[in-house]
């Protein structure tokens, strides 16, 4: 009776992360919107992009018909025919960590290897790295896969994405953009004790 509360407590507790995982908190991560053939450029300042803000420079939405996304119909270049930023601000528990996870590459047309600086910023700088891609084709994109964890210290954060070298044929391009709250551990061990507490109890209830 014992081995089997616990092997049926273990599979509860692999089955919760799906349960209790928060919301996505970033709009049109995958730069779907606003829909358009080709290229569309936004230049700063600007709100076009829904969900996102354009504040420095320019960027391109581009369809896959000109070249690949990571996902969907079309990904965010950082360089129009300057170099680009782009934000967006969503709501955080303060004490929570987040993941912060997207897909990058390069600009096919692009002559050389591109840079771009990637910030969340609460009251304090929570996460900042520089990302670099080169070598994309528009047959074989290479897109990588960014993860980052950082924990909240106010009730809004913004993430930025900024353009930082390269040259002006293009720039990173993003895309499947996404930011969710990472489950605490402590959370599944708790759940853990009261499963196999509740089932020793209904054991002895029976004797």
């Amino acid at each position: 009776m014992r081995s089997m509360a616990i092997l049926l407590a273990g599979s509860i507790c692999v089955t919760l992360p799906s349960q209790v995982a928060e919301a996505e908190q970033i709009v049109n991560g995958g730069f779907e919107l606003p829909v358009g053939g080709g290229v569309q450029t936004f230049y700063a300042p600007s709100s076009g992009i829904p969900g996102w803000t354009v504040t420095g420079g320019n960027v391109d939405l581009v369809n896959t018909t000109f070249f690949p996304s990571f996902a969907g119909s079309q990904s965010l270049d950082l360089t129009g025919d300057a170099f680009g930023t782009i934000e967006q601000s969503f709501s955080t528990t303060p004490g929570v960590r987040y993941n912060l996870s997207f897909m990058y590459a390069d600009n096919p047309f692009s002559a050389t290897t591109e840079y771009a600086r990637v910030d969340v910023e609460g009251n304090n700088t929570l996460l900042s790295q520089i990302i670099y891609h080169g070598g994309s084709t528009p047959s074989q994109m290479n897109y990588l896969a960014y993860s980052g964890l950082f924990t909240a210290d106010s009730s809004t954060a913004t993430l930025r994405f900024r353009e930082i070298l390269g040259d002006s044929l293009g720039g990173i391009l993003l895309d499947d953009v996404s930011v969710a709250a990472v489950p605490e551990p402590s959370m599944f061990v708790l759940l853990l004790v009261a499963v196999v507490g509740r089932l020793a109890m209904h054991r002895y209830a029976k004797h």
